[in-house]
């Protein structure tokens, strides 16, 4: 590369050393620019002098001040080349043109995966190293950014500074209030390439799409299983890890997942707030109210892929599912023995033991089944 002056060639060699000349006199910071160390040194002294003319706000320097007043003009100044987009800052329309381009300079150097953004890069580069820098202040749990710590550090408080703009909702994440908010305009600006549907954000796109696709990218490091979410995964793989973080607080009974914990723990409370619009039944959590609604209207909105016989619940269709592709994930860890359900797996696993845990209420005989236990009281009920 060329530069039409020395102080340019001799800034961009620094990218090259990695040499940062210019340090901060308050702390250990260092820069390889001036104006950055000096922008940087305004954030010690709280110097703010440029306000912006629209409201309260002042920032450190002039360029974040012209920025953020863009947001109260709406003035989008930078678009596309390639699909008329525009945005408010030039940085994120060279970002979204690498899209259009595929270019992705920022190159790990250990496994050789390219990224648009240097932030990117470093945060997979520590997937390498296993580092986790950033620790919550309430319970210790390391994060790999500092973003995610922030996410996760609002799970322990009870603030939701984000407010919707159109309703009285608010959230404790950013991206959560933006989302809720589509709902509000109806925007959809995701359309799937395949059918007819749109998304109001690209993730749900692509996730969509990848009913089309089969594609299935998130794979468990125990089983041969793969998820088109990576939430899904995580849950999978803690019925190999026996993980269960979530812990009540009346019994200490641990769950899985966070819902699965709060649905158990209305059972100490009695209460059931989700009450049935066809009937006087109510229950503890909106599925099993809204599962129970469908019974009401007889909707059955799940299609097996195989034969179209169709199902009220989802995991219905699943389980049917298994009979036409032979799939069997619980396994038994004394006889080896397959099984489409943990249930069944668990009714199984009790024959290999003397263990016999359903007893009769009116007499001392107990079962190793709940069914043949169940079967044996009739006889003293008549």
């Amino acid at each position: 590369m060329s530069f039409i002056d020395n102080i340019s060639c001799e800034t961009h060699k620094m990218t090259h050393t990695g040499e940062n000349t210019f340090k901060c006199q308050f702390c250990e910071k260092s820069f390889k620019r001036k104006c950055h160390c000096e922008k940087h040194e305004k954030i010690h002294i709280d110097e703010k002098p440029f306000k912006c003319q629209f409201c309260e706000m002042s920032f450190i320097d002039n360029i974040s001040c012209k920025t953020h007043e863009i947001m109260h003009t709406g003035e989008r100044l930078f678009l596309c080349q390639f699909c008329g987009k525009s945005f408010i800052l030039r940085r994120n329309c060279r970002r979204h043109e690498m899209i259009h381009t595929g270019d992705k300079p920022f190159k790990c150097g250990v496994c050789g995966k390219s990224f648009i953004t240097k932030w990117k890069l470093r945060r997979h580069e520590v997937t390498h190293t296993g580092e986790r820098p950033f620790l919550c202040q309430f319970c210790g749990k390391s994060f790999i950014t500092k973003w995610k710590l922030k996410s996760h550090e609002v799970t322990h408080t009870a603030e939701k500074p984000f407010k919707c703009q159109f309703c009285e909702k608010s959230f404790k994440q950013k991206s959560h209030c933006k989302e809720h908010e589509k709902i509000h305009t109806g925007k959809k600006p995701f359309k799937c390439q395949f059918c007819e549907m749109s998304f109001i954000d690209n993730r749900s796109c692509k996730t969509h799409e990848m009913t089309h696709t089969g594609e299935m990218p998130f794979k468990c490091q125990f089983c041969d299983k793969s998820f088109i979410y990576s939430y899904s995964l995580k849950i999978h793989e803690m019925i190999h890890t026996g993980d269960k973080p979530f812990k009540c607080g009346v019994c200490g009974k641990s769950f899985i997942t966070k819902w699965k914990l709060q649905r158990h723990e209305v059972t100490h409370t009695d209460e059931k707030p989700f009450k049935c619009q066809f009937c006087e039944m109510s229950f503890i959590d909106n599925i099993s109210c809204k599962t129970h609604e469908i019974m009401h209207t007889g909707e059955r909105l799940f299609l097996c892929q195989f034969c179209g016989k169709s199902f009220i619940l989802r995991r219905n269709c699943r389980r049917h599912e298994m009979i036409h592709t032979g799939d069997k994930p619980f396994k038994c860890g004394v006889c080896g023995k397959s099984f489409i359900t943990k249930w069944k797996l668990r009714r199984h696993e009790v024959t290999h033991t003397a263990e016999k845990p359903f007893k009769c209420q009116f007499c001392e005989k107990s079962f190793k089944q709940k069914s043949q236990c169940k079967e044996h009281e009739k006889i003293h009920t008549g």
